[in-house]
């Protein structure tokens, strides 16, 4: 049983054009619900599943260097039963999300001396694991074709992050152009992401695949391209749209800072998001086919992470109590009305 938080105001914000500083005006066409207790471990990624069980990736209580997948409940969690793989000092269980046949799919790490790559894997209702591939670095992001023959990963150093597809035989570059004429860029970068400065590339990160697998979405941040080091990380983003099979990317959305989880209603008509756009932070909806997109502001939160439920009615989202403080305590928040819905709907 869920209970209730408060009624949070919906903003419609129509970016006509990308960049522009006007506030959104309010409306309250969605309502926010907490879900369950406040935590203060750790949530490294959330996923509403097809059977409807929302599944965190979470510390283990007083053992801060754990990562397990845990089911969310109004009253707490519980703690998914996975066998740790042999010959590692600490299994950690990362990334949780709903893979295009139903199954979670989260990363697995072997905490282990040298270190080894983590594993992309798919776990069934039995606990089974099936693993897809590897990661070559850090990964913010994965998302699968709906016939999981090959997905996309946002991976690297963060500073030095790119998109890259992948499957069970390695990696190759996303080898997409963004931006016009002599500003425009091929986002090429390979799997050896992890360099801790790459100033001639731009930062890449957080793809999504449309769940009929035409469409693809990510963030790029060009106005990294020049910048080493740690100042690389204040550089705006857009967000991209490009056909699956196409080179071409279109800029959609502009001036956008620390963008996270964007994810597609199950439907494919609808995106969400959390960033902060042009000052303002929040959890936000659009449609990404759109010529001349509106942009919604659901929340007054920009999510950590945030899934579609099922069939498309509710977003949930991991809400930061203390923005910016390590430890902070988060809670889970659930959206729904009719504000989820793009206007002609």
């Amino acid at each position: 049983m869920r209970y209730r938080a408060r009624t949070v105001p919906l903003v419609v914000f129509a970016l006509l054009v990308p960049g522009c500083s006007s506030a959104p005006p309010v409306t309250d066409d969605v309502t926010a619900e907490v879900f369950g207790p406040e935590r203060s471990e750790w949530l490294g990624g959330l996923a509403w599943l097809a059977d409807g069980r929302i599944v965190i990736s979470m510390s283990d209580p007083g053992d801060e260097i754990s990562a397990d997948l845990w089911e969310a409940g109004p009253d707490g969690e519980e703690q998914i039963a996975l066998l740790p793989l042999s010959g590692c000092n600490l299994t950690r269980w990362w990334r949780p999300y709903r893979l295009p046949d139903g199954r979670l799919g989260a990363v697995r790490e072997c905490a282990t001396i040298p270190p080894v790559p983590d594993d992309v894997v798919a776990i069934d209702d039995a606990g089974g694991v099936e693993i897809l591939g590897t990661t070559p670095a850090i990964v913010s992001q994965l998302s699968w074709a709906p016939d999981m023959s090959r997905g996309l990963m946002g991976a690297g150093s963060v500073i030095c992050q790119t998109v890259l597809w992948a499957d069970r035989d390695g990696f190759a570059p996303l080898g997409v152009t963004v931006g016009n004429g002599e500003n425009s860029y091929v986002i090429d970068q390979g799997e050896d992401t992890g360099s801790a400065d790459c100033p001639g590339d731009p930062r890449a990160d957080w793809p999504a695949i449309s769940p009929d697998g035409q469409t693809i979405v990510f963030f790029v941040s060009t106005g990294s391209i020049g910048i080493g080091g740690q100042p690389r990380l204040d550089a705006l983003w857009t967000l991209q749209v490009v056909d699956a099979t196409g080179t071409e990317a279109r800029t959609l959305l502009s001036a956008i800072d620390e963008p996270r989880s964007p994810q597609w209603s199950p439907d494919g008509t609808r995106l969400a998001f959390a960033a902060d756009i042009n000052g303002t932070s929040g959890t936000w909806l659009i449609d990404p086919t759109a010529e001349a997109p509106e942009v919604r502001r659901l929340y007054d939160h920009a999510f950590g992470w945030l899934d579609w439920s099922p069939d498309g009615s509710e977003i949930v989202g991991m809400r930061d109590e203390d923005p910016g403080e390590l430890g902070s305590r988060t809670r889970l928040v659930i959206l729904s009305g009719p504000g989820l819905a793009l206007p002609s709907e």
